[in-house]
Order: C-alpha cells, then sequence, then structure tokens
C-alpha cells in the first residue's frame, strides 16, 4: 500500500510540473505574439517619422532657395 501512495506522489509531481511547463510555453507565445505585433506597429511609426524628417528637410532647402537664393539648395533638393 505505501508503494502504491508512495507512486500516485510521484505522478502528482510530475503532473504539476508537466502544466507549469505548458503554461510557461503558452505564455512564452503570448509574449512573443505581443512582441511581434508592437515590433509591427513601430516600424509603421518609424516610418512616418522618416517621412516627416525628410519633408521638414525638403522645406528648410526650399526656404533657404527662396530666402536666400542659393541655387545649390534648390540643387540638393532634388
Amino acid at each position: 500500500m505505501k508503494t502504491k501512495l508512495h507512486l500516485a506522489f510521484r505522478y502528482r509531481i510530475t503532473a504539476v510540473f508537466v502544466l507549469f511547463l505548458i503554461g510557461g510555453m503558452i505564455f512564452v507565445g503570448m509574449a512573443y505574439k505581443r512582441h511581434i505585433i508592437i515590433e509591427e506597429k513601430l516600424k509603421f511609426i518609424e516610418t512616418g517619422d522618416d517621412l516627416v524628417s525628410n519633408i521638414l528637410e525638403a522645406r528648410r532647402y526650399e526656404k533657404n532657395f527662396f530666402l536666400y537664393g542659393q541655387e545649390e539648395n534648390l540643387k540638393l533638393m532634388y
């Protein structure tokens, strides 16, 4: 009878370990999925920021061309 109780206790511990392992794997999978979503959103925001930076740079060259009449600024714009 004692060996049966000891064996059942070993199976319980193994089952709990397996459940924790499965739970950890599910958590890691969900965290990785969230990471991918955040990475895609960040790439989109970076693209928008690059566009704004390019527009501001073009406006700076345009301003210099119109205010100071510097031809090299017009060439840099295109």
